[in-house]
Order: C-alpha cells, then sequence, then structure tokens
C-alpha cells in the first residue's frame, strides 16, 4: 500500500500552500547560525546565547493559542499574508541589530510571526480538502516541515 497515493488528487490550493509554508519556513535558517553570530561575532558567552536561542521556542509556545484565536476571528488566509509579510521584514532586521537586546527580541517576534503562519496553513489545510482528505493533506502539509529539515543538513 502507497501512502503518497492519494496526494496526488488534493486541491491546488493545498499545492499553494505547501509552497507558501516551504517559503516561510525557509526564513528559519537564520537559527542555525544564531549561536555562531552571537557567540563569535558578538562576543555573548555561550549560556547567553543559548537563552536568546530558547526565546524562540518561547515565542512558538506562547503565540500559538493568542494566534490561533486571531486566526478564527479575521480568517486564516490574512492572518498567513501578515506573517508572510512581517517575518521577511524581520529578518531583514537582524543583520541590523548590533546588540543583545535587539536580537533577542527579534528572535521572539520572527518565532512569534512563523507560528501565525502555521496556525493558518493549519485551518486552510482543513478548509481546502474535504472529510476524505484530511489525512492525506494533513500528511502531505507535514512532509514540508520534514523536507525543510533535510535542507538545513
Amino acid at each position: 500500500m502507497n501512502p503518497w497515493r492519494g496526494l496526488s488528487g488534493l486541491p491546488r490550493a493545498l499545492w499553494i500552500l505547501a509552497a507558501a509554508s516551504f517559503v516561510n519556513r525557509s526564513g528559519t535558517m537564520f537559527l542555525p547560525f544564531l549561536i555562531l553570530y552571537l557567540t563569535k561575532e558578538m562576543g555573548v558567552a555561550t549560556s547567553t546565547a543559548g537563552a536568546v536561542f530558547a526565546l524562540f521556542g518561547v515565542g512558538a509556545l506562547t503565540a500559538g493559542p493568542v494566534v490561533g484565536r486571531l486566526a478564527d476571528r479575521f480568517g486564516p488566509v490574512r492572518m498567513m499574508r501578515i506573517s508572510l509579510v512581517s517575518s521577511g521584514v524581520l529578518l531583514f532586521c537582524v543583520p541590523l541589530a548590533r546588540s543583545l537586546g535587539p536580537m533577542a527580541v527579534l528572535t521572539f517576534l520572527i518565532a512569534v510571526t512563523n507560528e501565525a503562519f502555521r496556525r493558518g496553513a493549519d485551518l486552510v489545510t482543513l478548509e481546502a480538502s474535504s472529510f476524505g482528505e484530511h489525512t492525506y493533506a494533513r500528511m502531505g502539509y507535514r512532509e514540508i516541515y520534514r523536507y525543510r529539515m533535510l535542507i538545513r543538513l
């Protein structure tokens, strides 16, 4: 039994969502280099750099429930658009952060915007697929995250 068989029949909207998710998650490529930048270029202690890195996880965890409610209220597609634009703007601001405070704030805010996209994408995945396609749609959407991890290696 081929688990990928059902992916070819998914609606076009889900394939567009997969491509947008790939673009959104590609923006987190700064994370593997964050510790190196903080320790080598900015001269921050390793433990402090780890704490800044942990802010990404804290931002994602705290943003999830709040952003989910906002997506319910304003619509998931609108939240995804806002997330993509704000993530791009924040990523362009990373090289401008010359001290630890702004870098910590940017790391937290990038996590929040990335989580905003993911919550909206979850809702769009369910709305764009029929009940029988939910399993394949969710599976295909999650594969984007696996491919993203392969690109980081």
